[in-house]
């Protein structure tokens, strides 16, 4: 499979973006050659999978436009990015589980340069798909985590993706955020040029494990507002949202679970808490706390195993 390249993005903020890019990233990695790119200045992503310590040299580095190496080089044609490798060994009745992927850090700093100064070159919104076809073929899977809100990276991010995920947190706002997005903005200004990225659907987060109703009122009134208009219907996956049309569709929500999901930042501990998080896959029971179980298997194995199908259906 040549490395296919999948946004996940909602100008809605505090959806849950990132978390879902991680776990997917988890998921694929067990089976993939996976690729994480980290282009949200909060550098989220960047705090789950590299260490404190690197985080700091990696900022440090990038107080010089000329010596930044993180994700935003990509935005200035420079091949030479940072790539950190992640790896978690959990261990099971049946042996030992590895995951591998690496990850193009984000840099806030790099943001700072580009919104006071104008360092970033604006003019050619193909400058990242440009760079990533030199990864095309060592990745399985590019995952992009995106800024809700930073104008210099969307337009070139989209134009390097062949998909898209949207989250949304079952509120209006975020909705609306990711309807305007599909009728207006992608329309106008991305597909009206270019034929990707194409939209692999939309994932429920930071909700009750029971919000089933939810996700297919919400697929359902998303049908309505777009069915009519062709281009957005020909551009995104029927039904739209993730495990509208399974016998299961509790199975793809990103449920709100604090407990597990609140704190993901990586600082200097051993074991990284996203690690943690995947081993419970392993510990929990499938017998005793059913509940529990189908929450993990879903996080690492449903989603990302959607996914796949999805690309491969499409």
């Amino acid at each position: 499979m040549n490395g296919k390249v999948i946004a996940i993005h909602n100008f809605k903020g505090g959806v849950g973006k990132t978390t879902l890019t991680a776990v997917l990233g988890m998921g694929l990695a067990v089976n993939y050659r996976v690729l994480l790119i980290d282009f949200d200045p909060q550098m989220s992503l960047t705090q789950i999978f590299v260490k404190e310590e690197r985080r700091k040299e990696i900022l440090q580095q990038s107080i010089r436009p000329e010596s930044d190496r993180s994700a935003y080089a990509l935005i200035r044609e420079i091949s030479d990015v940072i790539v950190e490798n992640f790896i978690h060994v959990s261990k099971t009745s049946k042996g030992e589980v590895k995951v591998s992927l690496d990850i193009i850090p984000g840099s806030y700093v790099s943001t700072f340069h580009a919104m006071f100064k104008g360092y970033f070159p604006m003019f050619d919104e193909f400058a990242v798909k440009k760079e990533l076809e030199n990864f095309r073929e060592k990745y399985d899977f590019i995952l992009i985590d995106t800024s809700p809100s930073d104008v210099v990276t969307i337009k070139p991010v989209l134009r390097a993706s062949d998909y898209l995920i949207i989250p949304e947190d079952g509120t209006i706002e975020a909705f609306n955020a990711m309807l305007i997005f599909l009728k207006e903005a992608l329309p106008k200004y991305i597909w009206s040029s270019f034929d990707n990225p194409r939209v692999l659907g939309s994932v429920l987060t930071k909700v009750r494990r029971n919000s089933t109703k939810l996700l297919l009122e919400h697929n359902k009134l998303l049908l309505n507002e777009i069915s009519e208009n062709t281009e957005v219907m020909s551009h995104i996956y029927d039904p739209p949202y993730f495990g509208a049309n399974d016998d299961h569709p509790e199975d793809f929500i990103l449920s709100s679970n604090k407990e597990y999901l609140s704190d993901l930042i990586w600082r200097n501990e051993s074991i990284p808490p996203i690690g943690e998080v995947f081993d419970k896959l392993f510990l929990v029971s499938e017998k005793l706390q059913p509940d529990l179980y189908s929450y993990f298997y879903k996080v690492f194995y449903r989603l990302p195993s959607e996914v796949v199908r999805r690309v491969r259906e499409w």
